[in-house]
C-alpha cells in the first residue's frame, strides 16, 4: 500500500517502504528480493542529508544480510549505521545498535 501511495519525489517514503518491505521479505525467506529492496533503500538514503534515515537503512540492510547468514557484510553495515548514529548524536539508536552488534557477535561465536 505505501509503495503505491508514496510519490516518487518523497524520498523519505521511498526509503521507508523499501526498508520495511525488505525486513518483511527476509522474515519470509525471500532473500534476493529483500536484499534488492534494502540496497535500494540505502542508495536512496545516501542521496539525502537525513543522517538517521541513512543509518536506519544501513541497519535494515544489515538485518537482511544477517538473515542470509552473511555475517561479515551484516556487521560492516551495522557498524556503518552506528557511525552515522554517533555523528547525529542519536544516543538511543547508537546504544541499540551497539547492543545488537554485541549480541550478534556473541551469537556467531557460540554457534
Amino acid at each position: 500500500m505505501s509503495a503505491r501511495l508514496a510519490s516518487r519525489g518523497d524520498l523519505l517514503s521511498q526509503i521507508l517502504w523499501r526498508s520495511i518491505r525488505a525486513r518483511v521479505l527476509s522474515k519470509r525467506a525471500q532473500m534476493h528480493q529483500a536484499e534488492a529492496l534494502a540496497r535500494e533503500a540505502v542508495a536512496l538514503a545516501q542521496a539525502t542529508d537525513f543522517i538517521n534515515y541513512r543509518a536506519d537503512a544501513l541497519l535494515d540492510l544489515s538485518h537482511v544480510l544477517k538473515a542470509s547468514r552473511r555475517v561479515d557484510e551484516s556487521v560492516t553495515y551495522a557498524s556503518e549505521a552506528l557511525h552515522f548514529y554517533q555523528l547525529k548524536g542519536n544516543i538511543v539508536s547508537e546504544s541499540a545498535t551497539r547492543l545488537w552488534l554485541r549480541d550478534y557477535s556473541c551469537d556467531t561465536v557460540s554457534k
